[in-house]
């Protein structure tokens, strides 16, 4: 919708989110004035939170660093889990184990359907799953507490990070800055992490 070099704005259908980025205020103002609400507005400032939430009435956000593994080789593992796509008989079982931001929408089964979701196996038993964003970010990775410390996290992610280097895509995604244990996942793999935070506001 802009794109300059003071600033960029993106509407992102298939999530249907507005992205900004920009250092100026008085750009981030025009920029916002006139837009209707969408689902989710995703921020990279944190100057510009207080304006996108009171313009738009969010109530609810969250605060993530970005993340993106910016080499052309997958990082490797000692160890093989199988790994393949979810399907119709998993989605109960993933739907308890990952909380959506949409409580009316069913949201994993979606990506399943859309076969975005890929899960760890040992025979027939589900032990974690690993997705990706309607926006193109990996995330929804879950390991199920009786199969955490065994390396499934680290399985999940290498897997998806080879599946998007393969599709040319550049693997990336937001991690919640709580969350100290992916933020070690993510170094542990080899991928960069923003000093800076962003802000997805729903």
């Amino acid at each position: 919708m802009y794109a300059n070099s003071d600033g960029v704005l993106i509407h992102e259908k298939n999530s249907n989110s507005y992205m900004l980025t920009t250092e100026s205020v008085d750009l981030a103002k025009k920029l916002i004035e006139n837009l209707p609400k969408k689902d989710l507005f995703v921020i990279h400032q944190n100057e510009m939170f207080d304006l996108v939430k009171d313009r738009f009435g969010y109530k609810n956000y969250f605060e993530c660093k970005q993340t993106a593994y910016l080499k052309n080789t997958p990082p490797k593992l000692d160890y093989e889990i199988e790994i393949r796509l979810l399907e119709d008989k998993n989605k109960d079982l993933v739907k308890e184990n990952y909380k959506s931001m949409d409580e009316g929408f069913d949201y994993t089964s979606f990506l399943i359907d859309e076969k975005c979701m890929w899960g760890a196996f040992d025979k027939d038993t589900l032990m974690g799953f690993i997705g990706v964003h309607s926006e193109g970010s990996m995330g929804l990775l879950e390991v199920l507490p009786e199969h955490r410390n065994k390396g499934v996290a680290q399985a999940l992610q290498n897997y998806l990070i080879d599946y998007m280097l393969k599709k040319e895509w550049i693997p990336f995604g937001q991690v919640f800055i709580e969350n100290d244990k992916s933020l070690n996942l993510q170094n542990k793999l080899g991928l960069e992490i923003s000093k800076e935070s962003i802000f997805w506001l729903y």
